[in-house]
């Protein structure tokens, strides 16, 4: 939902602030802040991967595919209720099969210069909104426009500075924009539709202190939690989730359906809130939320929180909905998808595959770039592979080429057949990676088992596999 919309812009005006004192505010509050009146549950959705109905082998191995289209490639994809959009340059189509039907375009420049689309939202056909700003990043002057039916345009930040869309939300045939900007506190601006207000919870309610706050020059003062994403279950019950107090951690404010607010902390799960986390609108009136890294997702349903067990404890993960609502996820090198309270894995990579914006519609996958799923030889680890390999990680770009993995020989060095196996550093699916050559599929297994035990949070893999040119890395090199 929520999109770095003005990166450049950010930076400059943090550094155009820096070291400015604030105004004089209003003092905190003498009485303690109300109770927390949101009912939440520690209740925990046990949802490891469940065996299905093929067996694990037989779920297809599916990897990226760059689809070209008429007239060039195009961005994307955007899925919207009704849709999967896509943008080339200054128009905005809908996919139509392997097509696209262009239905509109943004202005092509504005005064600082030419623009981009950078999003769409909404609902199509009649309620499609696109997200577009300047290619001058000093003054990108992000903007929402109402490409189909009617509502008012939004710009952030006239004539410069960062501007964040914190969320576009549908309440009925109403859209509300969750924005902040460098001169506006976070708020909601009413966009089309009947009218509607979200009031955020002020800092005297809470009983934020200065302490707690940052008090800047150059912004007026934020309400009790700024919102880092927000959206609204189907159901019309909005929900934001940021940082109380800015320093008291974790939290969620609530909106009823009458616009009634509730804050409820969340630091029995989450420690705090990160700058771009992810939320998912579910199809059963409630909404997911994956914060970063280990932390749990928590699912909101009922004016309750839940945690939901991942697919692959420990590992990264990508949350994900598709056109119908339904929630998946990409983790450990599986695509898993939620039924019936478990997870279902229903397709596999060969390497690891980060999808990025990504469009469901069926049993079609588009991915970032407008790359289409599509399935692939496996590289399974069989009793009848001759080339027997162990996939440890990816290799950080920042690792010079040179580079001799100290931390991963130093627990291969105490393998009990070390002196029989390979580690090497290759390129593959234009990625560097790092993995073992083994003799056999044993010594495969042998492998994983003791880099799991020796290496904290890696998940090698056994695969069949044999690199073209690795570069072999002796285990006793010096670093």
């Amino acid at each position: 939902m929520r999109r770095w919309i003005s990166g450049l812009a950010c930076v400059v005006s943090a550094l155009l602030s820096a070291g400015c004192s604030g105004p004089k505010d209003s003092p905190p509050q003498k009485d303690p802040p109300p109770a927390l009146t949101a009912s939440v549950t520690a209740a925990v959705i046990n949802a490891p991967p469940q065996k299905t109905a093929a067996p694990l082998e037989e779920i297809p191995t599916l990897a990226p595919k760059e689809v070209k289209f008429d007239g060039g490639k195009v961005a994307g994809p955007y899925p919207i209720k009704g849709a999967i959009m896509v943008s080339s340059g200054i128009e905005v189509g809908r996919l139509v099969g392997d097509k696209v039907e262009w239905i509109g375009r943004i202005p092509a420049e504005r005064r600082w210069g030419p623009t981009y689309i950078t999003n769409v939202y909404g609902q199509y056909p009649d309620a499609v909104d696109v997200l577009y700003q300047n290619v001058n990043g000093r003054v990108g002057e992000p903007t929402l426009m109402a490409l189909t039916g009617k509502g008012k345009e939004i710009m952030l930040s006239e004539g410069g500075g960062f501007g964040d869309i914190n969320g576009v939300i549908r309440l009925g045939e109403s859209t509300l924009v969750a924005y902040r900007t460098m001169t506006t506190r976070f708020s909601f601006s009413h966009m089309r539709g009947p009218f509607v207000k979200r009031t955020p919870t002020s800092v005297e309610k809470m009983g934020c202190t200065k302490e707690e706050m940052e008090w800047t020059y150059a912004q007026p003062q934020d309400p009790a939690m700024v919102g880092k994403v927000v959206a609204a279950t189907t159901g019309g019950t909005v929900v934001s989730f940021g940082n109380l107090c800015e320093k008291r951690g974790a939290a969620a404010e609530i909106w009823d359906k009458n616009g009634t607010a509730k804050i409820v902390e969340l630091k029995q799960w989450i420690k705090e809130v990160e700058y771009s986390p992810t939320l998912i609108v579910g199809q059963d009136d409630d909404l997911y939320f994956h914060n970063k890294g280990k932390d749990p997702i928590l699912r909101f349903k009922d004016g309750k929180f839940e945690t939901v067990a991942p697919p692959s404890p420990g590992q990264p993960l990508e949350l994900m909905a598709s056109q119908e609502g339904k929630l998946h996820a990409n983790s450990a090198g599986m695509l898993y998808r939620m039924e019936g309270g478990k997870w279902v894995p229903i397709a596999k990579f060969a390497w690891p595959t980060w999808l990025g914006r990504t469009a469901i519609d069926g049993e079609t996958i588009w991915v970032d770039g407008m790359s289409r799923l599509e399935k692939r030889a496996p590289i399974d680890l069989t009793d009848v592979c001759t080339t027997p390999f162990v996939f440890l990680y990816d290799v950080s770009a920042q690792n010079q080429k040179n580079f001799t993995f100290p931390s991963t020989r130093k627990a291969l060095q105490s393998f009990a057949q070390a002196s029989e196996i390979q580690l090497v550093d290759f390129e593959e699916e234009s990625r560097r990676r790092l993995g073992v050559v083994v003799k056999t599929k044993a010594q495969a297994d042998a492998v994983v088992a003791h880099v799991r035990a020796t290496m904290k949070d890696e998940n090698p893999r056994p695969i069949c596999f044999a690199p073209t040119n690795p570069r072999v890395i002796d285990l006793n090199a010096k670093p």
